[in-house]
């Protein structure tokens, strides 16, 4: 692990014993600035019957509108994030469809956890007091010395861990002695108070509040007293005026928020709803997203309001590593009862604590309250030119803009605002155009929706963002950005303000970076959606329909079309009305406007590598001379897609690649390649598939024992469907040429993904995806 908020991190290994766990930690260097620990883990739960450890058996029902408490616990299973395997506790409850889920350890009787550290400890244990109120006890041992009950009271939360034994080094045992099974929380571990007054370029419990209002447009500020309150934020905020989001709908946007990524490169599809387990546990095997790497870096971190996407609703959902998730997903009017929950429960959360507010309004239906429209103020003139779907929009808009504000006088009230980083923006903006109701993209309508065509008005939001009073950017507040920005800058702004490093590589670029004048460039923007990528560079930009993120299913009946191209000129024409569009391209704009074309069209097509291709490797050398003469054909059949060239790789000459609907034969002349090595490359179009192979000498059918040897090469008789995968995935990239090989085939990366029909969803997916107007 690399440094973290203030400090060094520790690389944790962990090994399970009968009666105990032991954790045993990196060595603790002398000089280390603060050193702590968070534990998070994964933890499920399902509704029906779970087992109650501390009351027998329970039944409950989240359909029902009644206030029902229960607890269950998850098995032996790895964290998504972390390398631990420690049993977790799972609260949860649901209250008035408000489902609540923490996380905290579970042991039963004389159970423990111990913590070895290489050198001495002097610091402060901070541990996230438990929401729920057992009576069971805990104790936390150094050196076998008890220094802390949980029986106590300590209303700071904060104890001091001074812990050495005559060896130098120093053991931390939290142990469960009361008998009974016990709940612990979270525990960080933080220096003494004097080293933490030393640290003065470090921030001291670092607050972040991150506030995502759902479809919010970046014009919808400022518009009709419609934000009166984000209007006023801007005096103590940084306006990134030219903010664009680089996907256009909830869960590949807020991936993006939490990755630093394009949705692309995550595992999680952004093509339909639906999530298959392979995709999930894909997910899970890339690098830590924010939630769960400030998680491990001891900040508490909680996601509270309506995004399904955020948490593990079966089908729709991943654990991206909060802390606590407070969902609302169930409520059809939840703006109100999200904002009385982060009031109510915001002094219980921890100092150190990265909060995600995620609002849903002012998403379609539109239903604001009475009130709201009234505070409008529209001239006559122009009230005739607004529909009443765009009016009930702005009534919404005012509706969240009020709500934000009784949270940041909460804020104030409390005495953390001038410390607490806050960011507010949306995941996506909203389709209003009539003249971009249809997608030629996805072939649907998107008239007041989003996330089938990225244009302006789908991607263009509002950034807002409050430095804390003791940051060196906060002499920035009351200005505005002209540079063009994009949502994967976030997270690494962010982790930069926070001092937490990253140690995955990430497409976004820290903010801060604009605002010290280290990087003035104009930040390239690409973006994607359902059938839709989208490049631009200064004020052109290039649009191309595409089938990289589409699925088998009922959302694309597995015909392809023409990927035709859109052109803008944003500055001359900046609705997008008037595309310069191809083949005549060449015909309607200038030679400067060409060569920018090209040269968007080549970034479109290497911007996102495939997520997976096959090789073909051909030998002629040092063989016999029998296996140099004749003809080789390939025959290569995929049930779906086309076969596509792997960009700056060898591809097949079009002379020997002959099409049969679904079916590709590729014919070579051996005696072509005499005394050669040759390698060739594709992809499957989309990557919805598996091919099968047949290999032909001279037009007779040959297996892998006349043809092949090595550990890659394939036995082209008997792969089909699954089979193939076993024998040519190759995870770790292209392989080794083996000695003596004739033919090698492979597949570099991974396989296609698994459909998930919307029909097979949960009940609880499908309601809170027809609630927040994603299906009807």
């Amino acid at each position: 692990m690399k440094t973290g908020v203030c400090a060094s991190l520790f690389s944790i290994f962990l090994s399970i014993h009968c009666g105990a766990l032991s954790l045993s930690l990196s060595p603790l260097p002398e000089d280390a600035e603060t050193t702590f620990f968070s534990l998070q883990h994964k933890s499920k739960f399902k509704t029906g019957k779970v087992k109650n450890h501390l009351a027998g058996t329970s039944k409950f029902d989240f359909s029902k509108p009644t206030p029902i408490r229960s607890y269950s616990r998850s098995k032996f299973k790895h964290s998504p994030w972390t390398d631990e395997n420690l049993p977790i506790f799972t609260h949860f409850y649901d209250n008035y469809y408000e489902l609540i889920t923490e996380k905290y350890f579970y042991l039963e009787k004389d159970e423990s956890i111990e913590w070895n550290f290489q050198g001495s400890l002097n610091h402060n244990l901070t541990f996230a007091r438990a929401n729920v109120k057992l009576g069971l006890e805990w104790t936390l041992f150094c050196n076998e010395e008890k220094i802390y009950s949980s029986s106590n009271d300590h209303e700071d939360q904060k104890i001091i861990a001074r812990c050495t034994d005559p060896s130098g080094n120093s053991r931390l045992t939290l142990k469960n002695e009361s008998g009974q099974n016990v709940l612990v929380p979270n525990i960080y571990l933080f220096p003494k108070e004097k080293l933490e007054r030393e640290l003065t370029n470090i921030p001291t419990n670092p607050k972040v509040l991150f506030i995502v209002i759902d479809s919010l447009r970046f014009d919808a500020l400022g518009l009709y007293h419609a934000t009166p309150f984000l209007d006023e934020f801007k005096n103590d905020s940084i306006s990134f005026n030219r903010h664009f989001v680089n996907s256009a709908w909830t869960r590949p946007s807020t991936t993006i928020f939490f990755t630093g990524n394009y949705a692309s490169e995550s595992a999680l599809n952004i093509w339909d709803y639906p999530l298959s387990k392979e995709e999930v546990n894909d997910f899970y095997n890339q690098p830590a997203p924010l939630p769960a790497l400030l998680s491990k870096s001891g900040i508490h971190t909680t996601m509270m309001g309506n995004n399904p996407f955020m948490d593990t609703v079966p089908g729709i959902g991943a654990d991206f590593g909060f802390t606590k998730v407070a969902d609302f997903s169930d409520r059809i009017k939840d703006t109100i009862p999200i904002t009385k929950y982060i009031i109510d429960s915001y002094e219980k959360i921890p100092q150190s604590h990265f909060i995600f507010l995620n609002y849903n309004d002012p998403h379609r239906p539109y239903t604001p309250p009475e009130q709201y429209l009234k505070q409008l103020r529209i001239p006559p003139s122009e009230r005739r030119n607004l529909t009443d779907q765009k009016l009930n929009y702005l009534g919404e808009v005012a509706f969240v803009d009020a709500n934000v504000r009784k949270v940041i006088d909460h804020l104030k009230d409390q005495g953390t605002y001038e410390d607490t980083l806050i960011i507010i923006t949306s995941d996506h903006g909203e389709v209003m155009d009539p003249k971009h109701a249809y997608s030629p993209f996805s072939e649907i309508n998107t008239m007041y929706g989003h996330g089938q065509g990225l244009y302006q008005e789908d991607i263009h939001v509002p950034l807002l963002i409050k430095f804390p009073k003791n940051s060196s950017f906060s002499k920035f507040h009351g200005s505005s950005s002209k540079f063009l920005t994009r949502s994967v800058d976030l997270m690494p702004s962010i982790l930069k303000e926070l001092n937490v490093s990253n140690p995955n590589e990430i497409r976004g670029i820290p903010l801060q970076n604009l605002l010290l004048g280290e990087d003035n460039s104009s930040r390239e923007y690409y973006g994607e959606a359902r059938g839709v990528k989208a490049y631009q560079k200064d004020n052109y930009k290039l649009k191309q329909k595409t089938y990289e993120f589409h699925r088998l299913g009922s959302a694309w009946n597995e015909k392809q079309k023409p990927e035709t191209e859109y052109f803008f000129d944003l500055e001359a024409d900046p609705q997008e009305h008037f595309p310069l569009k191809t083949p005549l391209i060449e015909n309607t704009i200038s030679p400067s406007q060409l060569q920018i074309y090209k040269e968007l069209q080549e970034k479109l097509n290497t911007t996102i590598p495939p997520k997976s291709y096959y090789g073909i490797r051909i030998n002629q050398r040092d063989l016999k001379e029998s296996f140099q003469k004749g003809n080789l054909k390939i025959e290569i059949t995929i049930p779906h897609g086309r076969f596509k060239k792997v960009y700056g790789k060898n591809f097949f000459s079009e002379q020997s690649i002959q099409n049969f609907g679904t079916k590709q034969i590729i014919s070579l002349n051996l005696e072509d390649y005499k005394n050669l090595q040759t390698e060739f490359f594709f992809q499957i179009y989309p990557d919805v598939s598996e091919p099968s192979f047949k290999i032909y000498k001279d037009q007779l059918p040959i297996s892998g024992k006349e043809w092949g040897v090595g550990s890659f090469d394939l036995n082209p008789l008997s792969c089909k469907g699954k089979e193939c995968k076993q024998l040519i995935l190759s995870e770790s990239g292209i392989p080794p040429a083996v000695n003596e090989f004739r033919i090698q085939i492979w597949k570099v990366g991974t396989v296609a993904s698994t459909l998930v029909d919307r029909k097979k969803l949960g009940s609880e997916a499908m309601n809170a995806l027809q609630k927040q107007g994603y299906v009807e």
